[in-house]
Parts: C-alpha cells; sequence; structure tokens
C-alpha cells in the first residue's frame, strides 16, 4: 500500500514539474547592485560606478604656535558627478620640539559650495593614474587635496558647518621627538550596513583642523578612501 501511495505522490510531482518547468540559473544580484565571489552583492552601484580611489599623504614639521582651529588638511570635488567617501584615517606625532602639556584634537568639518580650493601646503598629485586603486577606472575628478607642510593651510572660498562632522581628542605630553600624538585613528567611516558614507556633489568638500597646545612641533598623516559615480 504505502509503494503504491508513494509512486502516486511521485507522479504528481512529475505531473506539476511539466505544467511548471523550471531550470537551476546562477544567481544574479539585484539591478543596481554588483557582486565578487559566490554572487552576494556587497554594495549599491547608483547610476554606475567611476572608479574607487584613495590617497594618503604625510604633512611637513608643523611648527610651533599654531593657532586654534587650523586647517591642516582639505578636500575638494569639482566632478559633476559625486564622490563617496568611505573612510578617513589620520595619525599625528611630536617632531622637533616637545608641546606644552595639554590637550589636543582634530575636528572634521563638511565644506559647503567649496568653489576655490585651498592653497600652501602640499598639494596631492591627481592626475593619470594617480589614486586610482585599479587602472581601469577614470581619473579622479577630485580638484585638489592638500595638507600642511609648515604651517595652517590658506582657506579657499568655501562654508564649514558650524559643527564638525566627527571630532577626536587626544593628549599632547611635553616629550620629545617621535612621541606618537594620535595612532592610526579611523576619523570618518562607513563600513558596516546602515552605514551612510559622506556624499559630495560638485564643489563639496571636507576640511580637518587642528587645535594643539603651545609650542609643539608635529606631524601628521591623512588617509582617504573614496568612488566616485556618475549619481548617488
Amino acid at each position: 500500500m504505502l509503494y503504491y501511495v508513494k509512486s502516486a505522490f511521485l507522479g504528481l510531482l512529475l505531473a506539476l514539474a511539466a505544467i511548471f518547468p523550471c531550470s537551476a540559473v546562477p544567481y544574479n544580484p539585484a539591478p543596481g547592485t554588483y557582486a565578487y565571489g559566490n554572487g552576494t552583492p556587497i554594495s549599491p552601484l547608483y547610476g554606475g560606478l567611476l572608479g574607487s580611489y584613495a590617497k594618503g599623504l604625510v604633512s611637513g614639521d608643523i611648527a610651533a604656535g599654531l593657532s586654534a582651529n587650523s586647517p591642516v588638511f582639505s578636500f575638494r570635488y569639482g566632478g559633476t558627478g559625486v564622490a563617496v567617501v568611505k573612510k578617513i584615517t589620520v595619525s599625528a606625532a611630536v617632531n622637533g620640539t616637545a608641546f606644552t602639556a595639554g590637550s589636543a584634537h582634530l575636528d572634521l568639518f563638511a565644506a559647503r559650495s567649496f568653489t576655490v580650493s585651498d592653497s600652501a601646503g602640499t598639494g596631492a598629485t591627481l592626475t593619470g593614474n594617480n589614486a586610482k586603486l585599479r587602472t581601469s577606472f577614470a581619473t579622479t575628478a577630485v580638484s585638489d587635496i592638500r595638507i600642511s607642510s609648515t604651517a595652517t593651510l590658506t582657506a579657499g572660498t568655501r562654508t564649514l558647518d558650524t559643527n564638525p562632522v566627527s571630532s577626536v581628542l587626544f593628549g599632547a605630553p611635553a616629550t620629545v621627538t617621535g612621541t606618537t600624538l594620535l595612532p592610526p585613528y579611523d576619523l570618518f567611516k562607513a563600513a558596516n550596513a546602515g552605514d551612510y558614507p559622506l556624499v559630495l556633489a560638485t564643489n563639496e568638500g571636507f576640511v580637518i583642523q587642528a587645535v594643539v597646545p603651545a609650542m609643539g612641533v608635529w606631524n601628521a598623516t591623512v588617509w582617504v578612501e573614496w568612488d566616485e559615480y556618475a549619481a548617488f
């Protein structure tokens, strides 16, 4: 009896398969995403990814007596699409002259209406393949990236938000050359599901300002990772 029940059930499945045929197809991510490996979508793709980029800059010996809220790094996007900033990492160390002991902080400000780039300091090379994470990507449309050499940057035409997007506070002890003030620290990072990146439209960007105690001579590094899209 059980044999006949199994046979009838199998016959029903075969009949249904004939009516509703199906075939195994490879998984394709939903429109608007791209994928690696097994096809699992890993990132939104709005309007077409133009390229992925990264840039690291090291300051010169930033002189003693830097005034409060001094711009030491700036990033200006001037393309027609958008720059999607995913990560900004900073570090700092004493070099040459110790600080008067106290606290210091670096502040990340969004810059709106950024129509003229900052000047002075050391500008990054952005032409050709520079900053690309893949040679076939388009040359970056970022207009200017720069870091302080020995003093504050000269502000261009821009409007900073009243309060920073992010800040980091660290100690500045009265110690000699080579003392780490701030080990590598992610001042901004959008790496997890639900994290929204810093999205820059044409003539927008960001500026990092420094507040440090008197006397000290120091160096800083800034590393930025970003994507560029036609639309986002």
